[in-house]
């Protein structure tokens, strides 16, 4: 087994890659997008951290938060993972339907500490153009599972923006 090393900062911006095991595409529907969300709100009670952005295809998930306590990015996404798991357990029998026996999650993610501005930046924009370079959509603001319009209100992107893909964002590979 790999031995891995995380470098853990507190009150700083993290950004995680998060895969579904065998990279099984269940995930960017309408009905898991609420199950997600009620999931990080859910554990943002137990290990508080400020939700920055973050896109949701079908087989991972792009995100970034920062941690505002005690807890470490790994309690989060550990958390995050779990109740994700028991709350798709929980819908299941409450409707009475089989769950398919299978792993939801890979066992380890990706993560990489946001180092300054332009790195926030540069996370930012491959998370939301990630829908485009996967083929889902021609323009991230066709993708509604993606937290890109928001940003987009904020003035931070414009209106032609991820036409094509930013050179900035090239050498990044968080797959």
């Amino acid at each position: 087994m790999s031995n891995y090393r995380r470098f853990y900062v507190q009150n700083h911006p993290i950004f995680v890659t998060i895969v579904t095991h065998t990279r099984q595409p269940w995930l960017a529907n309408d009905a898991m997008m609420v199950i997600l969300r009620t999931s990080m709100q859910r554990i943002k009670t137990i290990h508080p951290f400020r939700h920055i952005a973050h896109v949701v295809l079908p087989d991972h998930i792009h995100w970034m938060f920062e941690p505002t306590s005690e807890s470490t990015f790994s309690q989060i996404v550990a958390a995050f993972k779990r109740e994700v798991t028991w709350t798709i357990k929980n819908t299941h029998a409450e409707t009475n339907k089989k769950l398919p026996v299978f792993k939801l999650w890979q066992n380890r993610f990706y993560e990489h500490t946001i180092r300054d501005e332009q790195d926030f930046k540069n996370h930012l924009d491959y998370i939301h153009y990630n829908p485009v370079k996967h083929g889902q959509v021609k323009k991230p603001e066709h993708y509604n599972y993606s937290s890109f319009l928001e940003w987009k209100k904020r003035g931070i992107y414009e209106d032609n923006w991820g036409n094509h893909e930013p050179l900035s964002i090239q050498s990044i590979n968080s797959e």
